[in-house]
């Protein structure tokens, strides 16, 4: 007896539960007889693309997983990889290292038969808005009043080359909002009866200028704890001891520390590409943490990602699946300008021209690497209690009968500064300074900027910087470095206040142009006066003119026949 079934998928999203289909066919179909039993799988015609029917008779299970391998492997050598390759190596992006540890990356097999020309880069997709408007309005017949503005919206993912080849789903995404607006009055004055002057007008206009931009992964914004979370891990640890005879407190087992035993990976979070390297190490050493997970620093070196983690290039030259962008950035640059104009023809012979000028900025800026937060959390977290507190011993009793046992409480070793993370933390999940904090064991919704002091956010031992801002992001109007060497927060810790940069631009000018015979003379004076508004450090050697407020320039003469 012969029975034969099909299916015709015309949804490619069904094309993963295939196998699940076939199978269940073939349970039903296997009464049919002991004889033989496969199944072929057809896609559309290509010469890259191998077909192979499987026909299973007596074949034993090793025997039948020679064969399958055998075809397999020649598959593999003879054909392309299947299409969807990429997405391969982002769930399975390692593989057990040769000598029975450690892990090797899968991308580092790729080879040129692996790769396709692509026509446009991926992943680079943006938009772009301007709207611009313009009114005139005139009141009298010599006098126009005009407002106008533009605004420009602009929003693309950033094209990173290293990211191209396996990793261009994370390419950061930019974002900015440019604002102006003006209000401009002219009038034109009415010289009729004063025969020395000709064409006299003024102007008057004043604008409004706003330039706000962010650069950020899309996938996580501004919540700075999802940046590198791979997933939960916990410490397991145990207690060592040590005999002493004649001890502090007799002959007795001391207490000497915690030793880890196991670093347990719980799950993965909100990067899954970077979560699949975590979750593959832990199976491919499944119940074996000898060596390859009793603390972090195995699991790191082993291939996982931690929290905090990236995945390094391939070939040196393209990052590998995972890899999450390290940047968030973002700036606000504001400017208020008022201009004035006025000319006119004096004695028929004379053009003359006078205006002033004066502006105002103000920019900010704040900038962080967020996937460093996780890796400063580790460093913090446990850094002011590993001493032990020798000085006050624990013995334990049974009955009242010491039972040869002496422990130690970890040693709080606060530090001059205020408070910083390490106490914040502590006092926010109500624990004593002196136990242990396991900072990967939870997620980003445990973590704000706040409970970090801004020197472990600024500078050298810090993720970022910023003026205009305080460490969290928060706007400031003012500052100065007093406040920045000393102003502190009622924890004690320095506020790191940085001013908003503020240059104020100042000028004014005044121009005459006349003829003389077969001469066309311009002869003017302008003034500019700039002001940093910003202090430096004192220059004992600096020259004198340079601290002169303004600058002279006489304009050209011009020859003419």
């Amino acid at each position: 007896m012969c029975g034969i079934v099909g299916i015709y998928l015309k949804t490619k999203k069904f094309e993963k539960n295939l196998g699940k289909m076939l199978s269940a066919m073939l349970n039903n179909m296997e009464s049919r007889g002991p004889d033989s039993a496969g199944f072929a799988i057809y896609k559309d015609e290509s010469k890259k693309i191998y077909k192979f029917s499987l026909c299973i008779n007596d074949l034993n299970f090793n025997n039948f997983k020679k064969e399958i391998s055998k075809k397999i492997k020649k598959a593999k050598s003879d054909s392309s990889p299947i299409p969807d390759n990429l997405n391969d190596l982002e769930k399975n992006p390692l593989r057990a290292g040769a000598n029975g540890s450690g892990t090797v990356r899968n991308s580092e097999y790729v080879t040129l038969a692996d790769l396709q020309k692509n026509k446009a880069r991926e992943n680079v997709e943006g938009r772009n808005v301007n709207v611009t408007g313009k009114i005139d309005f005139q009141p009298t017949k010599n006098i126009t009043l005009t407002a106008g503005g533009n605004y420009n919206y602009s929003k693309s993912h950033t094209y990173i080359y290293s990211y191209s080849l396996f990793n261009s789903v994370n390419n950061p995404e930019y974002i900015n909002h440019d604002y102006t607006a003006f209000l401009r009055w002219k009038q034109r004055l009415n010289t009729d009866s004063v025969s020395w002057v000709k064409g006299a007008y003024y102007q008057l206009q004043a604008d409004y200028s706003s330039s706000i931009g962010v650069n950020w992964d899309d996938s996580h914004q501004d919540d700075f704890f999802k940046y590198g979370y791979v997933g939960q891990f916990k410490t397991h640890k145990k207690s060592l001891y040590d005999y002493e005879n004649s001890g502090a407190s007799g002959d007795a087992y001391y207490f000497q520390g915690d030793q880890d035993v196991l670093y347990e990976f719980l799950g993965g979070g909100d990067n899954p590409n970077a979560a699949n390297y975590a979750s593959q190490f832990y199976s491919l050493y499944n119940s074996y943490p000898e060596g390859n997970y009793e603390n972090w620093t195995q699991a790191q070196s082993g291939g996982a990602l931690l929290n905090g983690d990236r995945p390094e290039h391939v070939y040196g030259l393209w990052y590998n699946t995972g890899r999450q962008y390290n940047g968030y950035s973002k700036e606000e640059n504001n400017q208020l300008r008022f201009n004035g104009v006025f000319a006119a023809n004096l004695f028929k012979n004379h053009q003359i021209n006078m205006g002033f000028e004066h502006e105002e900025r103000i920019k900010r800026a704040y900038l962080m690497s967020p996937i460093g937060l996780w890796e400063q959390m580790r460093q913090l977290a446990n850094a002011k209690n590993t001493e032990l507190d020798l000085n006050n011993p624990e013995l334990t009793f049974s009955n009242g009968v010491f039972t040869d046992t002496v422990n130690y409480n970890y040693l709080y070793q606060g530090l001059e500064g205020g408070k910083g993370f390490y106490e914040n933390i502590r006092d926010k999940n109500g624990m004593a300074y002196d136990e242990f904090y396991d900072s990967d064991f939870y997620g980003p919704e445990s973590y704000d900027l706040a409970l970090f002091s801004a020197d472990e956010m600024l500078g050298i031992d810090g993720l970022g910087s910023a003026y205009g801002y305080d460490y969290t992001g928060r706007k400031i109007k003012t500052g100065s470095f007093t406040d920045y060497l000393q102003k502190k927060d009622d924890k004690g810790s320095f506020l790191r206040h940085s001013a908003p940069f503020n240059p104020i631009y100042s000028s004014g000018y005044i121009q005459d142009k006349f003829q003389f015979n077969d001469i066309v003379l311009n002869i003017g004076l302008r003034i500019d006066r700039y002001d940093a508004n910003q202090m430096v450090l004192k220059d004992p050697y600096l020259l004198n003119f340079q601290k002169l407020p303004f600058y002279i320039a006489i304009t050209y003469m011009q020859h003419q026949k």
